[in-house]
């Protein structure tokens, strides 16, 4: 009899009180500044707010786009939708298994699968619908993904030897101080773990490897799982001809273009590079750099975003994340999903994955999702309540509903990243870069230029003022006015001024998004108060003239909150869902090109407990644990045993935000790793325990 190990923790059942906890404030909660489309004037939501209630009673599912978010999480409209029956459509095709096979070994049950697909597309192409097979898999089920058209989905599923069919879903992405707020540096410091040794495979867009940021520590090369030469004999495993990236970035593939290049291009996303730098960027924050929650462990480019736009189709994610397994890895992190997900494995395979990879010892986070709560509008300063005939407004996203997924809820970071100017007395000045247009880009370095004040930016406030190679600065109307008039930006362009600094009114928030469309002048935002005293100095004939300077991190005025967006539980089955927090409102990380971003999103929360899950993971390994499905699912208990319960300020922080939207509350790493018990729900399996 095999002896089995002891494990650290020591494990305390409990019986459940509730299955569900809702605090009587979750409908209360306020609308966030974060993004310019989130609040209008007090005066207008009265006068519209009927109107809005007839347009919700014939279409309830509401309009949850966030607009001048980067990272939205919105139900694609693919799956919704009746597909025509001459339209492209992706399938996964599920193949009869060999009766025996799961006492077969890896090798020889993959010869019989592949038997089994090859009888069945040898029969489809009979058919003559000849196909181009883009995945194979042989891995929890035997089969293959291919695309045809509508109308011979039916006919394909009669033919012998096809056990069922899955029409792909299609899955968007969700997107320094938050270290802290996971006690990421307090691990680092009292214990020098930094995840050394460990693999996070990253299920998303592709990677910018060449990132200066994206390097290994020096002793997490020492301890690195996979060297350049070790690596070449697990390549023989796999039916793809992988590449060799880096010691940060070992390998990887392009599970979407199906090709070895993971770096996104020209029109790729910039997602899976900022996630990734925030799970293990190893950059110099003394200079503006990203360094993240594990900058010793080393991460798989698994790409399931192609390069020429579109979703992520669900073949493309299993096959990276049997990939990632198969790669050793410890986590993976998945920053990508669908609204309202639905719970089971019979019509959704990348939840058996899910299952699966958790089976071979790694563990799974996923994003919840940014669609808030199902009657949420965005129009209005607070929420439509939901329907009375229909209560349910949880919007957790699938894949996190997976009882074997991590779901992730989205806290606000205490920081913010903002560029900088400096002016010639040394004052800092942050301000925040709208749409692609920076500063930067625009303003030579080292040059100083000299600011105007230029009042609501009409042309008559232009009399008598010489902006011809100046910084304009203007303060609008409030906001009715200040959103979508572009007036002011074409007047300051025509007078030839290079930049155009916008000073918000007061009932908007500091640093905000201003949708203008199009942008005829690079043109940036600034806080109240700053804004404020610049045009005060400026108004008394004071010369002011600045230059471009590093970047520097300012208050963010929703900190110890919510992150508005994040998605709230529970699913149909009222699982505990989502089950942890992170930071993920105003996240600054590592994009392509040695560049960097701010992005907001349970897509940037979930990086940070993936980061934490392989510092807790290192943690364990060190024990003497191994790499086993026991070890990640009473590590996934004991994050969100040890976490924070998040008051809400709305109550004067006398109550906390219900479950439904922070799960078990704020991930705390160094807790998790020092706990000498987790406790678990008697009765529960281990992979639902923690609720």
């Amino acid at each position: 009899m095999k002896k089995r190990k002891v494990f650290p923790y020591k494990v305390i059942s409990t019986v459940g009180l509730s299955v569900l906890l809702i605090s009587s404030t979750v409908l209360a909660e306020g609308v966030s500044n974060n993004s310019s489309n989130e609040k209008v004037t007090r005066n207008i939501s009265d006068y519209i707010k009927k109107g809005l209630l007839s347009e919700q009673s014939e279409n309830r599912s509401g309009d949850k786009n966030h607009a001048g978010d980067k990272n939205l999480y919105d139900l694609d409209k693919e799956q919704i939708k009746k597909f025509k029956p001459d339209e492209k459509v992706r399938i996964i095709v599920e193949v009869d298994s060999p009766v025996d096979a799961s006492a077969m070994s890896e090798k020889t049950k993959e010869k019989e699968f592949k038997i089994k697909q090859d009888k069945v597309i040898n029969n489809l192409n009979k058919t003559k619908k000849k196909i181009h097979i883009k995945h194979r898999f042989y891995t929890g089920f035997n089969g293959f993904s291919t695309e045809t058209e509508y109308k011979n989905v039916n006919e394909i599923k009669s033919i012998q030897g096809v056990k069922n069919i899955h029409i792909a879903k299609v899955f968007q992405p969700s997107m320094a101080a938050s270290k802290e707020l996971v006690q990421a540096q307090k691990v680092w410091e009292s214990y020098g773990y930094q995840g050394e040794g460990l693999v996070v495979g990253v299920i998303d867009s592709g990677i910018d490897w060449t990132h200066k940021d994206l390097t290994i520590t020096d002793k997490g090369k020492q301890q690195e799982k996979w060297t350049k030469e070790k690596i070449q004999g697990k390549f023989a495993e796999t039916n793809v001809n992988e590449i060799w990236y880096s010691d940060k970035v070992p390998t990887g593939y392009d599970w979407a273009d199906d090709d070895t290049d993971v770096i996104p291009g020209e029109y790729g996303n910039p997602h899976g590079t900022h996630v990734s730098g925030t799970i293990g960027a190893n950059g110099d924050e003394t200079i503006d750099g990203v360094k993240g929650i594990a900058p010793g462990v080393q991460l798989l480019a698994e790409k399931v975003f192609s390069d020429y736009g579109g979703g992520a189709y669900e073949d493309d994610l299993i096959a990276g994340i049997q990939h990632a397994v198969t790669m050793g890895a410890d986590v993976i992190n998945m920053s990508l999903g669908s609204d309202s997900g639905w719970v089971g494995e019979e019509d959704d395979p990348v939840q058996k994955a899910i299952r699966q990879a958790t089976e071979q010892g790694t563990l799974v986070v996923v994003a919840g999702g940014n669609a808030a709560y199902s009657t949420k509008n965005y129009l209005l300063e607070r929420s439509l309540q939901p329907f009375a005939e229909n209560p349910d407004i949880g919007t957790v996203g699938s894949p996190s509903v997976s009882p074997f997924a991590l779901s992730v809820a989205s806290y606000e970071n205490s920081k913010m990243h903002m560029d900088s100017m400096k002016s010639t007395t040394g004052e800092i000045f942050p301000y925040k870069n709208q749409a692609d247009k920076k500063l930067i880009d625009v303003l030579e370095k080292g040059k100083n230029y000299e600011f105007v004040y230029v009042g609501e930016g009409r042309a008559a406030d232009y009399v008598g003022k010489d902006v011809k190679g100046k910084i304009v600065v203007t303060k609008p109307i409030p906001s009715i006015g200040y959103r979508g008039n572009v007036t002011f930006q074409d007047e300051a362009e025509r007078k030839g001024a290079v930049a155009l600094i916008q000073v918000p009114p007061a009932d908007l928030p500091d640093y905000p998004n201003v949708d203008f469309s199009p942008y005829f002048l690079t043109s940036v935002t600034t806080s109240k108060a700053i804004g404020d005293d610049l045009i005060s100095k400026l108004s008394k004939g004071q010369k002011i003239s600045m230059q471009l300077s590093s970047g520097v991190y300012v208050d963010n005025q929703d900190k110890n909150k919510m992150s508005s967006f994040s998605s709230y539980g529970a699913p149909y089955t009222l699982d505990f869902k989502p089950e942890i927090t992170a930071p993920g409102g105003n996240i600054y990380s590592t994009v392509p090109g040695n560049q960097y971003d701010v992005y907001s999103g349970t897509s940037m929360a979930t990086p940070h407990v993936a980061g934490g899950a392989a510092l807790l993971l290192q943690s364990l390994y060190n024990k003497g644990l191994s790499h086993s499905e026991e070890t990640v699912l009473k590590s996934k208990i004991a994050l969100m045993n040890t976490s924070n319960i998040i008051m809400d300020s709305n109550t004067n922080n006398t109550l906390p935000y219900s479950p439904r939207i922070q799960g078990s509350g704020l991930m705390q790493i160094q807790n998790a790793i020092t706990t000498p018990a987790i406790i678990t729900r008697k009765g529960t399996p281990l992979e639902q325990a923690g609720a």
